[in-house]
């Protein structure tokens, strides 16, 4: 009888029935020790041994994974140790991941469907995925931006493909948390990118058509995961579920038709018949995350470079609040004037404005009349996130004249002019308001007609020309330079 032992001599004892069954091996759940219990042990098959070992410790040693561990709803289910039988190298242990394939809700047929095709129902702690619901897009983009950040954190290394990634090597929980589980296959490269070992397992219907050999780059993970968004979010195969029409009618398999490049919503949906029948959901997505299908179905069907990347995806699926602008019509105003504010956002479902103004619409205006300089913050709230944004109106004391002193002009002219220029002397006044302080009176000048020798201006202090209300005009118009209305 075969006794399998870690690295430390510890001996693993496992279930005797296999819980997952694959062409390299078979995947058990262990008994003891009781510290591994949460873990689970891959054994494979005796003829894959010598070929698996250096790669499985490779994967083991390095710790770019941790990198991904960081996450709170992700994971790589990655080896961990390394198993022996006896002295020779079996298997490895992984941490067990629980919940549902993904595969369960990408055919989940709840509301959308006009007749079950494979008659999936997933219980009560699953509805919230049901199609019927209004929160399950929701919860499908969120599952599909986290995909989607998982892929950008394992590429980053350069190292990386998981190459065979589809829904059904995908484990959802019903918090939403997902597992990428047999990763044993994924092709790794050394720190100069050259391959070391490669991902010899393709699936047809998610491998893109023309770069289906031994070498992968990150863009054949990124059309897979495209695929796997339209299956998520629409519930079928983005080259599926359609009839086509002359001279493709023959095509029947996905794999076939994504050869033509006949997707339903791109150059070629002519040849495509009645595909709104299971297409239909593909309608009510956002205009962006559209046009990121039909470019990747498109243009980067055929050209990898081309495909969109995980940040495209994460940017469309699950977009933050954008504030494009939250100002007052004017910054400046005098106590007990109202100014508006005003404010546009975007990719938010509600706004609040604090300083009592409270709950707002999404875009919009509001009259405010501060009694001093205040400062307002605008929080957006959307369904992937919250952004907010700082605003001030500054707020001056009413201007009043507390004195004025205009001395009387006193010349004579010996010349004789027609139209003679007479500037005024300077004149001292004192306003009481802060913000101005370098106001200028000097610039009142009169014409004097017909002077003659000996002669005094044309000037009555009762002239409208003297009065407060004058100076007063003059205080408004330094007002105004500051953008401040009265």
């Amino acid at each position: 009888m075969s006794r399998y032992y870690l690295n430390n001599k510890e001996e693993i004892i496992m279930d005797k029935n296999p819980i997952g069954l694959g062409g390299e091996g078979e995947i058990y759940e262990i008994i003891k020790p009781a510290n591994r219990q949460s873990k689970v042990f891959k054994l494979f098959n005796l003829k894959y041994r010598a070929e698996k070992e250096p790669k499985i410790k490779d994967m083991v040693a390095d710790v770019s994974k941790l990198i991904i561990q960081q996450l709170q709803n992700a994971s790589l289910v990655w080896p961990e140790e390394i198993v022996y039988e006896n002295s020779s190298f079996c298997g490895y242990i992984m941490q067990k991941a629980n919940g549902i394939l993904l595969e369960s809700l990408c055919e989940n047929e709840l509301g959308y469907y006009p007749q079950p095709r494979h008659e999936v129902r997933l219980s009560k702690e699953w509805s919230h995925f049901d199609r019927k619901t209004k929160s399950s897009m929701q919860h499908r983009l969120k599952l599909c931006s986290t995909i989607a950040t998982v892929l950008k954190l394992l590429h980053a290394s350069d190292k990386y493909v998981i190459g065979d990634i589809k829904p059904s090597n995908i484990i959802v929980n019903s918090c939403d948390s997902i597992s990428i589980i047999d990763l044993d296959s994924c092709q790794i490269a050394d720190d100069k990118g050259k391959i070391i070992y490669e991902s010899k397992m393709n699936t047809p219907e998610y491998s893109p058509p023309l770069d289906r050999g031994l070498q992968k780059g990150k863009e054949w993970d990124l059309f897979i995961m495209a695929i796997i968004f339209y299956k998520i979010l629409c519930g079928v195969h983005p080259f599926g579920n359609f009839v086509c029409n002359y001279p493709y009618n023959k095509l029947i398999l996905p794999e076939k038709i994504m050869e033509a490049g006949l997707f339903p919503f791109g150059a070629k949906a002519n040849f495509c018949g009645d595909v709104m029948k299971w297409h239909f959901p593909f309608k009510d997505l956002s205009d962006d995350l559209q046009q990121l299908f039909i470019l990747c179905f498109g243009d980067g069907l055929f050209e990898p470079t081309r495909r969109p990347t995980a940040d495209d995806w994460i940017n469309c699926l699950t977009p933050l609040p954008n504030i494009k602008y939250f100002d007052p019509e004017r910054q400046f105003i005098l106590s007990s004037q109202g100014v508006d504010l005003c404010w546009e956002t975007a990719n938010a479902n509600s706004v609040e404005i604090d300083n009592g103004i409270g709950v707002m619409p999404v875009t919009g205006r509001t009259l405010i009349k501060p009694q001093y300089s205040t400062k307002y913050i605008l929080k957006a709230i959307g369904l992937f996130g919250e952004a907010s944004k700082i605003t001030y109106v500054d707020v001056y004391p009413f201007p009043k004249i507390e004195s004025i002193k205009v001395p009387m002009p006193d010349f004579r002219s010996n010349l004789h002019v027609d139209i003679p220029e007479i500037e005024l002397p300077h004149i001292n006044y004192s306003t009481g308001l802060s913000g101005i302080k370098d106001l200028d009176l000097k610039h009142f000048s009169f014409d004097s007609p017909f002077i003659k020798q000996k002669s005094k201006p044309l000037y009555e202090m009762g002239d409208d020309f003297w009065t407060i209300s004058k100076i007063f005009e003059m205080v408004k118009t330094k007002i105004n330079d500051l953008k401040i209305d009265i």
